[in-house]
């Protein structure tokens, strides 16, 4: 899979499909390359190492997509009330490991998942409006493209990586993150009781999803 060489966070399997979905994609292409240069100026002004950003990204790329479309399925309860996808967010809070590990997998720490009302992202933004309101006008475009294919929605994640104990960094990490769901994601999910401790298993051992579903079918869990 090719990355976008702009806002690097879309991936194409090759030229004609990126030029194919450039139309869709420029949009959020022009987000993500101005959230970086904000993300790059508040990393500059609050002491965050640039490889926590980095880090994160390793270990997106190992973790998401299934580690994402999971905890919002679940947090969202969307087999309960599809509607959620567009009023409420998941905020996944982890934290860096006191030691850097070599795998990506294993890159942070579960913290937290807690589930807001849309009307509480500037809180969780740090009070910023301005750009709460850029992110819910975005994925609610994002969320209408992703209906017009036949989707359920676009969700909303919001994941902050805090310093490690005793770390000189003093502030945390915050990334948007967008999360299309499958109708079947919707319609074939069921209650799962423990899914928090399952994702907060995942991380700290860093595994991977799939791996532990596959894990769980053949003892006959689901």
């Amino acid at each position: 899979m090719k990355q976008c060489a702009q806002c690097k966070t879309q991936y194409y399997c090759g030229p004609e499909c990126q030029r194919a979905d450039w139309k869709r994609h420029k949009v959020w292409c022009k987000r993500e390359v101005n959230r970086a240069k904000i993300e790059q100026a508040f990393i500059d002004n609050n002491e965050i190492g640039a490889h926590v950003a980095d880090d994160f990204d390793a270990w997106f790329s190992a973790m998401a997509p299934q580690l994402y479309i999971w905890t919002c399925v679940h947090g969202l309860e969307v087999y309960k009330d599809r509607s959620n996808i567009q009023t409420k967010f998941v905020h996944l809070a982890v934290r860096e490991r006191r030691q850097r590990p070599s795998s990506a997998l294993r890159m942070f720490e579960y913290e937290s998942i807690t589930v807001y009302d849309r009307v509480a992202l500037p809180m969780l933004l740090g009070g910023d409006a301005r750009e709460a309101k850029l992110v819910v006008d975005q994925y609610s475009e994002l969320d209408l493209q992703a209906k017009a294919r036949g989707k359920a929605g676009t969700a909303l994640v919001v994941t902050s990586v805090s310093p490690s104990p005793g770390s000189t960094t003093r502030a945390a990490l915050f990334r948007t993150t967008p999360v299309t769901l499958l109708m079947e994601d919707v319609t074939e999910s069921e209650d799962t009781p423990e899914w928090k401790d399952l994702i907060k298993d995942i991380i700290n051992n860093g595994t991977s999803i799939r791996r532990m579903m596959a894990e769980r079918e053949k003892r006959g869990v689901f």
